[in-house]
Order: structure tokens, then sequence, then C-alpha cells
């Protein structure tokens, strides 16, 4: 007899590079939550689509995207635990079809989005990109200029497919918010970035007390945070992440640790000062009626 495929229960939607990796990790430490081997499926993001085209670009999409045998497979080993998650972060960034699509597959499913503040997701986001893959071009390590580009697919109402030129559209939150809480109500969980870090401990009591289990191991040392570094010196800056990670493949073991405290920064960089004053005027006003309306209705967790 085949075993009954099951869409996951419990999703983690967003924002990029706002504390989502860290909280899957202390998630994944309880017994009673199902962890597939990929956190980010981004099955509702791609399905139905064999490829994606980003300008002059064509990238292919992992089957378990695309094919709902396949993603559901990632999941056949649930069995006796409360929840399975998926925690595909852009769910977040386009959430009118997607939250349609996750409430119809799995209409009691508890959903969670972390917020962090525009300006700093950002430039954490961006500075992923460059010590990546997502950069295909020099020009794109100029901030102002992927920035530019955006703006253009927004205008164009052109879908960033491949997440490369989303920085903005992944920190707009207000219309999401709204979307999820009319699909999922009190099912529907909103936590701060700003608490994850600096309240953790009380944090994760709200989570466990939304997800209705207990003992969640809170172990910062051991959770995986998905941080992104920028080099001190501009010259390794430009250099392409692909020819990035065979330099450090030369590099020996005993070598790496004291390189590292000598090309990287400590902090993220900083932009021009119109680009900020553009971010803020952009995003600022949408993330203040994000917590507004978090708060309003009952959603936003809070310190005690």
């Amino acid at each position: 007899m085949n075993k009954e495929k099951k869409y996951p229960n419990l999703f983690i939607v967003g924002a990029p590079r706002s504390g989502t990796t860290f909280l899957h990790g202390l998630l994944a430490s309880s017994p009673e939550i199902f962890t597939p081997s990929i956190k980010e499926p981004a099955y509702f993001k791609y399905k139905n689509f064999d490829s994606i085209i980003q300008f002059d670009e064509t990238k292919k999409i992992s089957d378990f995207s695309k094919n709902e045998s396949a993603y559901l497979n990632l999941f056949s080993d649930w069995n006796i635990e409360k929840y399975a998650i998926d925690a595909s972060t852009y769910y977040l960034a386009e959430p009118s079809q997607i939250a349609k699509d996750i409430f119809k597959a799995s209409p009691k499913a508890k959903v969670i989005a972390i917020l962090r503040k525009p300006y700093d997701r950002i430039i954490s986001h961006h500075t992923l990109h460059m010590a990546s893959d997502k950069y295909s071009k020099i020009e794109d390590f100029d901030i102002e200029k992927v920035l530019e580009k955006e703006e253009m697919l927004l205008k164009n109402s052109t879908e960033p497919w491949d997440h490369t030129y989303s920085l903005i559209r992944c920190s707009l939150y207000y219309e999401a918010l709204k979307i999820y809480f009319k699909y999922f109500g009190k099912n529907f969980r909103v936590y701060l970035f700003d608490d994850l870090k600096s309240n953790i401990e009380d944090l994760m009591i709200d989570v466990e007390e939304f997800l209705d289990i207990e003992n969640i191991r809170v172990d910062e040392k051991k959770s995986n945070k998905n941080q992104s570094k920028k080099f001190k010196f501009n010259f390794l800056n430009m250099i392409h992440p692909s020819l990035s990670k065979k330099i450090k493949k030369l590099i020996p073991g005993f070598a790496k640790n004291y390189l590292k405290k000598i090309v990287y920064e400590d902090g993220h960089f900083t932009t021009k000062e119109n680009t900020k004053k553009y971010m803020d005027k952009k995003l600022f006003d949408d993330f203040d009626k994000s917590i507004a309306f978090a708060k309003n209705k009952n959603i936003l967790y809070e310190k005690k």
C-alpha cells in the first residue's frame, strides 16, 4: 500500500536575511517537528515552471520546486511528528497567489514571518549575494545599480523570479501580512528580527505556545546563523564568487582563520547617503504600517 503523501503544515515564509535560518535551526531541535533535507524548496513559488528567464539569463528549476510529487517526497519520512516545515523565505515577497495556494493545500497550517528593518535587511541581502554566485555581472556588486534594475522590473511588473533583483520587494511587508492574515488568521504569527537577537528565550516560549509544543532547545552557538560578510579591501569584492571559491580551496586549513581576520570586515558596508535616504523613504512607512497592522490583529510577538 502506498503511503499517503502530505503537505507540510508549518511554514516560515520570510523575510530573507531576517533570522529565518536561525529560527529553523531551533525548530529542528524539536522532536515534534519534521525537517526535510531542503530548507527552502520554494514549491509554491516555482510550481509548474520548468525554467525562469531573468534579463538575458535562463535558469533551470529543481524538480522539487516545480513538481508536486517530488516536493511531497521531501516529506515522505514524516510520520509521528506534529509538524513538517517548509521554510521558503521568498513566500512573503509574492504573497497573492502563494498564500492562497498554501491555504488550499494545507488549510490548518501555522505560518510564521520574521520582519527586519528594511535598510538593514537590504544591506545583508546584498552582501550575501556578493559572497555567493547570485551576481553574475561585476556591475551588480554596486548596490545602486542593483536597485535601479529592480526598479525597472517593478515598473514593468516583471517578476524577479531568480531573486537576484528583489532587494526592495523582499523588504515590503504590509500587503503580505494582510494577505496571509486573511487566509490564516490566528494561525499566522509575526516576529521581529531585533527580538530574535535580543530576547530569544522569551520569544521561543511564545513560539512553543503558538505551535503548542514543548522543549525547543535554545542553543545559539549550535543554531545555524546564516551570516554574510564583506571583504575589507574593495578589489577582493570584485573577484567573482566562482573564482573566489577555487582560491579558498587552495588555502591550507591552518591559515584560513588567520586570513579571515585580515580580509573580512566585522560589520556591513555603508551605502551612499542618497541611497539610504531613498530606501528609507520607500520602505519606512511600509514597515511602520506592518508593525501597526500586526499589533492591531494581535499576531505580533511583543516583549513582556
